[in-house]
């Protein structure tokens, strides 16, 4: 006879169940007595409807799209106690509506890219408005101190958001390695590039596995995640984040991986199993829609410029039921990065503004970055302040890969090496042409850079060889620099310039 006063709990994870046909989800259930012990007790699961999956040792294998409950029955001591867990299978990844990174902890000037997936994106909010900037693209940038969230409002009016923290002096650290693939049964010890103190490791999303204070990561279901590390080095704030990816079973890849097309023109993509043989009855998706159409495997866009995933359903039997690949859909012309000012010599103490210029695209967020990194700093606003004396190269990237060749600008800092260049000085009517020569001895590995300062002002080919252009509206004169760079792989050796004046023909 069972005792009719329950002092069981039961206590499930996860909890809802919410997963695609192809990922099976390990069940956790702990039951405690009244004092919250942990007791041993006798569990039973059961699931309404039967078809949408079956139980196995505490996992749940869907097999149909749909909703459904999971019955968890725990018996201990003559008690008997029940819990309803509600569970939710989409046919595909795109059908679960989430945010990546679900969390952020970055510096004031720095930024990410915040990417929703289950559905068209309307717009992109930042929660207070003051902590930063969010464009169409989910392109975050931190201007204050503070707590907040990132929200994107789906096209069917869902809502979802991610945390983020804006700090002042928060140091990076670098989790090693960056990116790890493992499969389904494997463990993996993640490490830091520093010793941390307080160190606290965390996997998102919780149900992809574990980790321990560690780092060890214990996979419980395939899939994508971000494991990142936080704690304390001499008092300061660290963050660290990684990509993890567990493996499930595969008996089918998608081909091509990744292509770069452009408006109208067309790619096929097929769906191949571990034989090498074509699957038929595949269904076909793009994401997200307006990018193009795709019939039989084959992509079409219809934009201009964007990026995007192909989706193939594959038919029962198949693991993984979907499969995704990549595609980058290219400007007509091609596109090109403008970076300004190409050359800059300055002394420690000073700083340069850099900015872009977009050719035959448009608008989109760039990364600088300066090598070598130890020359100094460079914030995502583009104001470069130098460290030490040298030279190197600062670099402007777009934020999306989308196969646009990065733009580069040489800087040198202080005194270095100088080249001896005829002739130093030069008065040139518009359109007239002169030679630079270069009286310094050069290795035979070692290049010549030709620049015009500022641009616009003529052109110059590779021999020195320098055309005049034409003076701004309205002087009658204007006052050029011509830059040489020697360098050896893109590593400054030495450099110097010439002045020209260039007058209006009258």
């Amino acid at each position: 006879m069972l005792n009719l006063f329950i002092s069981l709990m039961i206590i499930v994870s996860p909890e809802p169940i919410k997963c695609v046909i192809e990922n099976p989800v390990k069940i956790e259930v702990k039951v405690f007595d009244e004092n919250n012990n942990p007791v041993e007790a006798k569990i039973n699961l059961s699931l309404s409807p039967v078809s949408i999956g079956i139980i196995e040792n505490f996992t749940f294998i869907p097999k149909t799209a749909g909703d459904g409950v999971l019955k968890i029955k725990a018996e201990y001591n003559g008690e008997e106690k029940i819990k309803i867990v509600y569970i939710s299978v989409k046919d595909t990844l795109f059908g679960i509506k989430k945010i990546t990174p679900d969390f952020v902890l970055i510096n004031t000037g720095e930024n990410v890219k915040f990417e929703a997936y289950g559905g068209e994106v309307l717009r992109w909010k930042v929660l207070p408005e003051n902590i930063g900037t969010i464009n169409n693209d989910g392109f975050f940038t931190a201007v204050k101190t503070g707590r907040g969230r990132v929200v994107a409002i789906f096209s069917d009016g869902d809502v979802l958001s991610a945390r983020i923290i804006v700090g002042k002096d928060i140091e990076k650290v670098k989790i090693i390695p960056s990116i790890v693939k493992i499969n389904l049964g494997e463990t993996y010890t993640f490490k830091t590039d520093k010793e941390i103190e307080e160190v606290r490791w965390e996997v998102l999303p919780k149900s992809i596995g574990e980790i321990d204070e560690n780092g060890l990561f214990i996979p419980r279901n395939s899939g994508r995640g971000i494991v990142s590390v936080r704690g304390k080095i001499n008092g300061k704030d660290v963050f660290g984040s990684g990509i993890v990816i567990v493996l499930g079973e595969r008996n089918a890849v998608i081909f091509p991986k990744k292509v770069f097309v452009k408006k109208d023109e067309s790619v096929k993509f097929t769906v191949k199993d571990k034989d090498g043989k074509e699957i038929k009855d595949v269904k076909w998706k793009v994401i997200p829609k307006r990018m193009g159409g795709i019939q039989d495997g084959i992509f079409v866009p219809v934009v201009n410029m964007g990026k995007g995933k192909i989706v193939a359903i594959l038919p029962e039997g198949y693991k993984p039921r979907v499969l995704s690949a990549d595609f980058v859909i290219l400007p007509e012309r091609n596109p090109l990065i403008i970076l300004r000012p190409r050359f800059a010599h300055i002394n420690l103490g000073e700083n340069v503004q850099y900015s872009v210029d977009f050719l035959n695209m448009n608008d989109i967020p760039v990364k600088y970055e300066v090598y070598p990194k130890d020359l100094g700093e460079i914030t995502q606003s583009g104001i470069f302040t130098p460290k030490r004396n040298g030279a190197g190269v600062i670099v402007a990237r777009t934020i999306d890969e989308l196969g646009i060749k990065p733009a580069n600008a040489f800087i040198i800092v202080g005194e270095i090496q100088q080249l001896d260049i005829s002739p130093k000085y030069i008065e040139l009517y518009e359109d007239e042409v002169v030679k630079f020569r270069i009286n310094s001895p050069i290795p035979e590995d070692v290049e010549i850079l030709w620049i015009v300062h500022p641009q616009g002002g003529g052109t110059i080919s590779k021999d020195g060889y320098f055309k005049a252009g034409k003076c701004p509206q309205g002087n009658n004169e204007v006052f050029l620099k011509i830059i040489a760079i020697a360098h050896k792989r893109f590593q400054i050796i030495s450099f110097g310039s010439a002045t020209v004046k260039v007058k209006r023909r009258r």
